[in-house]
């Protein structure tokens, strides 16, 4: 069906609309990340790895996840920070 079809091909099968904080289905690395994010301001992968205990390699997929999911944007060229509350700049 389609959304199967959906879940397959985009990867967003955790998604849950009816989640208001985005937060609910993250896996471990996920909130490893987003909790790095969160820690302080604004920062660069290679400090998120470092912060986060995910290697560099998985650091850009899991923030591209997040950023879908609203729950971070960019805030410069290589840098991340957490979005407020309700997934607001």
């Amino acid at each position: 069906d389609r959304q199967s079809f959906l879940q397959s091909v985009t990867g967003l099968g955790q998604l849950n609309l009816f989640d208001a904080d985005g937060e609910s289905g993250l896996s471990d690395v996920q909130r490893s990340v987003l909790e790095a994010v969160r820690s302080s301001g604004d920062k660069s992968a290679d400090q998120i790895s470092i912060d986060s205990g995910v290697p560099p390699y998985q650091v850009p997929g899991v923030l591209s996840a997040l950023q879908v999911k609203g729950l971070i944007y960019p805030s410069g060229v290589g840098r991340w920070r957490a979005a407020m509350q309700g997934g607001k700049r």
